[in-house]
């Protein structure tokens, strides 16, 4: 009897050392895990340790750092990849090397022209023009960069005039344009990066948002309208300038793009958006996935009836799931709809951020938006499409706060 009981004893004990090993061994994964680790299972379709909570502050940190604004945490901070590591948050940005002066996406990626076009550019003070001198004549475009909110403002569109001859300068414009992927500059930000998150390569536009850029979504629709064909070579022409970019950066590295296209069922109605987009995503997630690259693309406003039409164009995600009143969709029904398997970043409106005021309240907020998920999969906490200026900084550390607490609630 004597020795059964010592027996058992030492069984028991080692169940106990075992469920104890286990115990310090999940817990020391939790800890050791990094962003990039994190970032890494969500592309794979897994779940990760916690919440990714990844704010989009780009705009935010430039404007008080042209302002002088910056709060003490991030005062020393040089640009924006030394602010997200400053925050310690888990980085998943498409804006680290853009110049928010000059462009409002990219960074990665240099234009280069043909020796048919010659570029000159004007500066008068916060103006810029461009002026782009093609065989067929002289395209323009203006820039004012507002200080007062640290935006970029397109005052002149190249295409706003005799359409009908724009048009075929256009043409010669985009055959002859380049996007050259500098793999020097992204490796030196991958190793500044290093574990503390994923780098997005965000330099590329579809070809509608191309025809937005050059004449606002307005005109756009007249020119589909009026002149289907040049129209539909140019989107061509333009893809393919895409697809040889995004070679270059397949080839050095990159493991993400996303595509800056504002999308919105207002300007890229669903019909629009099978005829002019389906066939740019499908080419270039056709492309990505055979080196398991994710293709996202850049989101702003009312997706609800996109959603579809995203997944089967080869999307693996949207940044910028906006719920109601700015959007049209809650982040919970975004990821439903999808059963999981696309990936949403998103969630914090511009109007949320404004409306939360305490501690208590950006946790709260947390706490019954993570309540309504069933899995940490596809889903990336962050501002919808980007941190309003005046957004408290105490607001955007909070809700970081408030994901760690509360990831515990998703399975």
């Amino acid at each position: 009897m004597l020795y059964l009981n010592v027996l058992n004893a030492l069984q028991n004990c080692q169940r106990v050392l075992a469920n104890t090993k286990q115990y310090f061994k999940v817990q020391t994964e939790k800890i050791i895990m990094t962003g990039r680790e994190r970032i890494i299972k969500l592309l794979n379709g897994e779940s990760p340790d916690r919440i990714i909570y990844s704010p989009n502050i780009w705009q935010w940190f430039y404007h008080h750092k042209n302002h002088n604004t910056l709060p003490e945490q991030l005062k020393h901070c040089t640009d924006l990849l030394e602010a997200h590591l400053a925050l310690g948050e888990d980085c998943f940005s498409r804006n680290l090397a853009s110049d928010q002066r000059e462009q409002w996406y990219g960074g990665f990626t240099d234009f280069k022209y043909d020796p048919t076009i010659n570029l000159t550019l004007e500066r008068n003070g916060p103006y810029k023009k461009m002026l782009y001198n093609t065989p067929a004549g002289t395209l323009e475009e203006e820039f004012l960069y507002e200080q007062k909110s640290s935006t970029l403002i397109q005052t002149k569109y190249i295409l706003d005039g005799d359409l009908k001859n724009q048009l075929i300068s256009f043409k010669h414009l985009i055959s002859s344009t380049h996007f050259e992927f500098d793999a020097k500059r992204w490796n030196l930000y991958e190793a500044r990066l290093g574990d503390a998150g994923m780098n997005i390569c965000g330099c590329w536009c579809n070809p509608l948002k191309l025809f937005h850029f050059a004449a606002n979504p307005a005109n756009t629709t007249f020119i589909l309208h009026d002149y289907p064909s040049v129209a539909q070579e140019i989107m061509e022409i333009h893809t393919d300038r895409c697809i040889e970019s995004i070679k270059q950066a397949i080839a050095g590295g990159v493991k993400c793009i996303m595509t800056m296209d504002n999308l919105d069922s207002n300007f890229f109605p669903p019909p629009y958006f099978e005829k002019y987009c389906a066939p740019f995503f499908k080419k270039i997630s056709q492309l990505c996935h055979q080196y398991n690259v994710k293709v996202f693309s850049h989101a702003c406003g009312q997706i609800k009836e996109l959603l579809p039409y995203c997944m089967k164009s080869g999307l693996d995600g949207l940044e910028g799931v906006t719920p109601p009143p700015l959007g049209d969709i809650e982040l919970y029904d975004a990821l439903s709809s999808t059963e999981y398997k696309f990936i949403c970043i998103g969630g914090i409106s511009a109007h949320v951020q404004q409306q939360v005021k305490s501690k208590q309240e950006c946790f709260e907020f947390t706490r019954n938006l993570f309540s309504e998920l069933i899995s940490k999969k596809a889903f990336v906490l962050g501002m919808s499409c980007n941190t309003t200026i005046d957004t408290s900084f105490d607001v955007i550390r909070w809700f970081g706060e408030a994901t760690k607490e509360y990831s515990g609630l998703i399975s």
